[in-house]
């Protein structure tokens, strides 16, 4: 270290290395708070979506029952609207 600190080109050198570490260590962060907001953005638009469809089949479900429409049609319609498994439409309808 101490003839590194007495050689100025050397001194230049190890200087230069450093400040290199450091922008790639900086790049590296903003890449990764780049990726970050970028899947947090997905993922909370997934989970908005999953919530607004939720609501959507509990209003659906109130209103075919409202008009006296069978569980099984409910059930029926449920599964053909939104893609969902009988065991997905039953849990909806409880």
């Amino acid at each position: 270290m101490e003839r590194i600190k007495r050689d100025p080109e050397r001194r230049r050198i190890f200087m230069k290395y450093e400040m290199d570490l450091i922008d790639a260590k900086d790049e590296g962060v903003a890449i990764g708070l780049k990726k970050g907001l970028k899947n947090g953005e997905a993922i909370g638009l997934k989970k908005g979506r999953d919530e607004q469809q939720a609501k959507d089949i509990l209003l659906m479900i109130k209103v075919l029952k409202n008009k006296h429409f069978s569980n099984k049609t409910i059930e029926h319609d449920l599964m053909s609207n939104y893609g969902l498994s009988r065991q997905e439409a039953q849990k909806y309808m409880q």
